[in-house]
């Protein structure tokens, strides 16, 4: 181990490469998270209505249950207060027609006369009956626009309505793409796994819509108009796929000109998880089947920038190497590694807590560099298994 300024031109590359690596992973990786943050914290309407009362349009918020009663007692509550002078109805789709949500939902229409129940029948077989459902609740709807959500979600903010629709003021609006972020909870061994990749996931597919190019949303949180989906003869393009209507049907439908991301905090619901192991693996397995289907530039430039990580540190180590250890090389490799590592590591911080995921700190700088190895890992889990996310395999 020495120290000598005198640098073999072997060494100089890998060097030179380290740095071409920290230049690409601030200007496209850095600035795609980054741009996710800023739409988050640029928003300035929260806690106060966010437009005229008297332009907003009449709303119906479709909510798929799959005997999901103790889910529905939880959100229905939120859900029912919600402020918005356009008036709206909330249909409850009974998938199987349990009887413990219909006794809820009768109980609680007594009280509010715009909650209403249908169901999906009990024997419809070889479909998709989240996707049937959906279907039956949009062609009860009353009212232009449907605002999608999910028995598993909880909704803080008595103005969220409000928030996805006054979108809609702007006549070439079509489709609003909400956030869901993960309830907390979650104790179990990899907790903070599981919190980053949901967050990671999320901004994945956000950056790419806020860029332009939609082609995701998040089944909690969407809103389109009925007239579109129609159009589009509703999912008849992915009936044989068990899932894909907040995937394949939003790659299908949004359009950058008529698709509008909606992150301000009181339009933000949350996923409530009972499983948090279960439904954020049965999540990341359903949306890597239906992905093959959409768009991969955004998960392609993004996992560009994770690997990017990966080789700056083997350009390092192949530059100490072939310095023969020179600690001039190894300060060099070192600042370069660190910078990353530190600029990435604030960056995701800013993302986590702009989209309300777990506060990590040491942790954090681990999950993000070993962030590309568990896709690799799903990637490879989902090529050797045997899906069962095809209609006609239930």
């Amino acid at each position: 181990m020495n120290f000598n300024f005198n640098l073999s031109s072997s060494v100089i590359i890998a060097l030179a490469t380290c740095l071409i690596l920290l230049i690409y992973i601030i200007i496209v990786y850095v600035r795609r998270i980054r741009r996710v943050t800023r739409a988050v914290n640029s928003d300035t309407t929260d806690g106060q209505e966010p437009t005229d009362p008297m332009t907003m349009l009449p709303a119906s918020v479709i909510v798929y249950a799959q005997a999901q009663s103790s889910w529905l007692e939880e959100l229905l509550p939120g859900l029912l207060a919600q402020d918005y002078p356009a008036g709206f109805e909330v249909i409850v789709v009974n998938d199987g027609a349990s009887e413990a949500t219909r006794d809820l939902v009768e109980n609680l229409a007594l009280a509010y006369p715009n909650l209403y129940l249908t169901y999906t029948p009990d024997g419809a077989r070889n479909l998709s009956r989240k996707k049937l459902g959906i279907t039956i609740g949009i062609k009860a709807a009353k009212h232009d626009v449907v605002v999608m959500t999910d028995a598993a979600t909880i909704i803080d903010s008595p103005l969220w309505l409000q928030h996805i629709m006054a979108n809609y003021n702007d006549s070439a609006c079509d489709v609003v793409l909400g956030y869901a972020y993960m309830s907390d909870g979650d104790k179990g061994l990899g907790k903070r796994r599981r919190a980053f990749d949901f967050v990671a996931d999320s901004v994945t597919w956000l950056t790419s819509a806020l860029a332009g190019k939609p082609y995701r949303g998040t089944q909690y949180n969407i809103a389109y108009t009925r007239d579109l989906f129609f159009n589009n003869k509703g999912f008849s393009r992915s009936l044989n796929l068990e899932n894909g209507d907040d995937d394949i049907f939003i790659s299908e439908i949004a359009r950058p000109y008529n698709t509008v991301v909606e992150l301000s905090t009181d339009s933000m619901v949350m996923a409530n998880y009972r499983d948090h192991t279960a439904a954020t693996s049965d999540s990341r397995h359903r949306h890597h089947f239906t992905g093959a289907r959409v768009s991969k530039t955004s998960r392609r430039i993004q996992a560009s920038g994770e690997w990017a990580l990966w080789l700056m540190l083997l350009a390092g180590l192949a530059g100490v190497y072939l310095s023969g250890f020179n600690l001039f090389a190894i300060g060099i490799a070192a600042l370069l590694f660190i910078i990353a590592i530190i600029t990435v590591t604030a960056t995701w911080r800013g993302a986590m807590k702009a989209l309300k995921g777990r506060r990590l700190l040491f942790s954090l700088p681990w999950l993000i560099f070993t962030r590309p190895v568990r896709n690799l890992k799903l990637a490879i889990s989902m090529k050797l298994r045997r899906t069962n996310y095809y209609t006609w395999k239930k």
